[in-house]
């Protein structure tokens, strides 16, 4: 389990996405229950809610856009070129023979996913990122509990 999984089941979540419909009383009442408080013992400005943008950044779907825009741009220069050097080496250097179609196509897929290697490194860093910032808005509310739970002596 990861700590934003574990941060919102403690919340009694079950995703990130729950959240965009939990408003910051919910996240009092969520808080101050944890803590065997009263909502009313919080103070009402200190829960900030999530934004729409903020949950995206969690999600990989928020990236899918530039991720096809590279891909897209790297197909359609691919393809530009019937016999684009770079395919051509990965390939074998075929042309000419009937196989040169099948190992071109090798070749694409090879160049590809090379060249997208760092545009999915680069997603996943901002998604991560956006994990990062939803996890210590999370752990804020938990510390605001906190300093108003008097442990039972």
């Amino acid at each position: 389990m990861s700590e934003l999984e574990r941060l919102l089941q403690e919340l009694g979540l079950s995703n990130i996405g729950q959240l965009s419909d939990f408003g910051s009383g919910q996240i009092r009442g969520s808080i101050a229950s944890y803590f065997g408080l009263q909502p009313s013992q919080l103070p009402e400005q200190a829960f900030s809610p999530f934004s729409q943008g903020a949950i995206k950044d969690v999600y990989g779907k928020k990236y899918s856009p530039f991720t096809w825009s590279k891909g897209e741009s790297m197909l359609d220069d691919f393809t530009k070129t019937k016999y684009n050097p770079t395919i051509r080496k990965l390939s074998g250097n075929f042309a000419g023979t009937g196989e040169a179609g099948e190992y071109m196509e090798t070749g694409a897929k090879k160049l590809f996913g090379q060249q997208m290697v760092p545009t999915l490194a680069e997603v996943e860093k901002q998604r991560m990122q956006g994990v990062g910032r939803a996890e210590d808005l999370i752990r804020s509310w938990f510390d605001i509990g906190r300093e108003y739970h008097v442990p039972k002596v």
